[in-house]
């Protein structure tokens, strides 16, 4: 495989199965490095982040997509942050579900907690989801299979 297919496999893969991104990955989607990458989001014409997860914005997929490709934006009219509060880091799970951090990290590791995904390095949940993620198959509470 060449270079130019693996990247354009990673642009499909990201394109498909990611719902947000962060500086990182929008570098690879516009082919640029993350530094012009920045200066690229600061346009007042550049979609807005959507919400913050571990510590980093993060932008909708199929905002950034179509902005590149000189679509029509799918939320044109969408505020900074607006879908803060419909998505839980790790951290926000952390105090929904009243467990540690590194309890939580063990949970999913183990395959009793499932996040909706991962960007930036980082689980999380749609908070319509939270409280189902918390009960499938083990509930937080009791830990260990019955």
């Amino acid at each position: 495989m060449t270079a130019a297919e693996a990247h354009e496999r990673t642009l499909q893969r990201i394109e498909k199965t990611e719902e947000f991104v962060t500086i990182t990955r929008m570098a690879w989607l516009f082919s640029r490095t993350i530094n012009d990458t920045q200066k690229l989001t600061a346009r007042p014409d550049f979609p807005p982040y959507t919400c913050t997860i571990g510590g980093t914005r993060q932008w909708a997929v199929e905002d950034v997509v179509a902005y590149r490709d000189g679509k029509k934006l799918p939320h044109p009219k969408a505020k900074a942050g607006y879908l803060e509060k419909q998505v839980l880091g790790a951290k926000e799970m952390c105090a929904f579900a009243g467990v540690t951090y590194q309890h939580l990290r063990n949970l999913i590791n183990t395959d009793r907690v499932y996040p909706d995904g991962m960007s930036g390095g980082d689980s999380y949940w749609w908070k319509r989801n939270a409280k189902t993620a918390l009960t499938r198959p083990y509930k937080i509470a009791n830990q260990r299979p019955q």
